[in-house]
C-alpha cells in the first residue's frame, strides 16, 4: 500500500566493507567517547532504513532504548547518517528537544501508529512534545541519546530517503536477559555478563592509542 512501505536491515555491517570501516572511523567513534564520557566505546549494532519515493513509510515516535532493555545501564549513542538529502517531503528525522530527560516509555512498533507514544505522556509531557525536523545533507550525521524520542514520516516526494545508522554503548555495558540481548535466541550473552566479542567489538580505545 502506498505510503507503508520502509526497508529496515540490521549487519550490514559484517558483509558490507564501506559500512564496516564506517564503524570504526574516528570522526564517529571518537565523538562517541567525548559523549559517553569514556575511553572505552563498543559497537552496539547497525540499522539501514530506506524509504522509497512516494511509497516510503512513517518511523513511529520511539525510545531507542525501549528496544534495548535487555542491556544495563542505559550508555548507549545512535549516530544517523544520511545517504540522500533528508528533508521534510521525504520523510526526515524528527527529534523531540529535551525528551531524554523524561524518563523510559513504553516500547511502540516502530511501523505503527505514529502518534501512540505520545498518548502515554502526562499532560505536562504531551504539551512540551514539540518534535524538531533534522533536514540533512547526505552524508551528515546527527547524534541523540538512547531516551530521546524521535520518528520520521512519511516519504511524499519523489526521491528516496536512505540512512546508515550505528549504535554504540560504553564498554562494560551489561547482559540484562538470558534469551539474547537484542532477540529472543540471538546473540546470547548470560544476564550480568558484560557484552562483548566478535559481535560487538570494540570501536575504540583511547588508552590503547600511542600518547
Amino acid at each position: 500500500a502506498s505510503g507503508t512501505v520502509l526497508t529496515y536491515l540490521q549487519g550490514a555491517w559484517m558483509i558490507d566493507e564501506a559500512i564496516h570501516d564506517l564503524v570504526f572511523h574516528p570522526a564517529i567513534t571518537v565523538a562517541a567517547t567525548q559523549l559517553l564520557g569514556t575511553p572505552r566505546v563498543r559497537f552496539w549494532h547497525d540499522q539501514v532504513f530506506a524509504k522509497p519515493p512516494r511509497q516510503g513509510g512513517n518511523v513511529a515516535w520511539h525510545q531507542d532504548y525501549s528496544y534495548w532493555r535487555r542491556t544495563t545501564p542505559s550508555q548507549h549513542l545512535t549516530f544517523w547518517i544520511g545517504l540522500d538529502d533528508s528533508t521534510l517531503a521525504n520523510g526526515c528525522l524528527h527529534v523531540v528537544p529535551g525528551s531524554h530527560r523524561w524518563g523510559l516509555l513504553e516500547m511502540e512498533d516502530l511501523m505503527g501508529d505514529m502518534d501512540r507514544l505520545k498518548r502515554q505522556l502526562p499532560p505536562e509531557r504531551a504539551a512540551a512534545f514539540t518534535p524538531r525536523p533534522l533536514e540533512q545533507p547526505a552524508g551528515t550525521c546527527s547524534i541523540h541519546h538512547d531516551h530521546t524520542i524521535h520518528g520520521s514520516y512519511r516519504n511524499e516526494s519523489d526521491r528516496p530517503r536512505r540512512a546508515i545508522v550505528l549504535n554504540y554503548m560504553a564498554d562494560g555495558t551489561r547482559s540484562d536477559a538470558d534469551d539474547g540481548v537484542l532477540m529472543d535466541g540471538f546473540n546470547k550473552v548470560a544476564k550480568g555478563e558484560i557484552i562483548r566479542g566478535r559481535l560487538f567489538p570494540l570501536a575504540i580505545d583511547l588508552e590503547a592509542l600511542p600518547a
